[in-house]
């Protein structure tokens, strides 16, 4: 799988450079969205929702924007809001997946096509759940997913790798904790990842 396992060092790479291009240009929109949420509306809510979603071609501090979501809304609509945005990631990249595919196709030989697509439908949901906490990773796995995966499978293993995360951060940020605490969803919300994939190596592919 030489040649796929290339163009998904293609798509960490460009993914890389997006947030370098963004890092450098300081723009502060993407560098600190937090000024712009400084009240409690449906406007609000649906400017995070699109700001996560777009996360997986644009570097948008999504820990930062999940923590200010629990501020402002409170833990459970603040997860949700959260919740959909990063669903709303998954989806785009799916679809940018889908749409490489036929390029995969005819630059990876036939036997390292069907490797690849036996190697996701195998531990693409698990890889999805456990990259989720992890910037460049989570989107790159969206993207490769959506080759060979459902749209459904995609999403539903989105969904389990996202729910821990808008919950530990949405709980950060209504309890208006410091960056430590933020550090430390982070990790927790890996942890938790962890257990989500052995679960569904236990389970979910036999």
């Amino acid at each position: 799988m030489k040649r796929f396992l290339a163009v998904i060092g293609l798509i960490i790479s460009l993914l890389l450079i997006l947030f370098v291009v963004a890092e450098y240009s300081q723009i502060s929109f993407l560098t600190d969205p937090t000024p712009w949420f400084d009240k409690n509306s449906p406007g609000t809510a649906l400017l995070a929702i699109l700001l996560l979603s777009a996360d997986v071609v644009v570097p948008v501090p999504s820990s930062v924007m999940m923590t200010v979501n629990g501020a402002l809304f409170g833990i459970w609509l603040g997860a949700l809001i959260s919740l959909l945005g990063g669903l709303g990631a998954a989806l785009i990249g799916f679809t940018l997946g889908r749409g490489m595919t036929p390029l995969v196709q005819r630059w990876v030989s036939q036997q390292e096509w069907e490797q690849a697509r036996r190697f996701l439908a195998r531990w693409g949901s698990i890889g999805i759940i456990i990259t989720r906490p992890i910037p460049i990773l989570a989107e790159t796995m969206s993207i490769a997913a959506g080759t060979s995966l459902s749209c459904r499978k995609v999403l539903w293993a989105s969904f389990w790798g996202l729910l821990p995360i808008a919950l530990l951060y949405s709980l950060s940020g209504a309890m208006a904790t410091d960056l430590k605490t933020s550090f430390a969803s982070f990790f927790l919300s890996l942890t938790m990842a962890g257990i989500f994939w052995w679960i569904g190596k236990r389970y979910f592919q036999k």
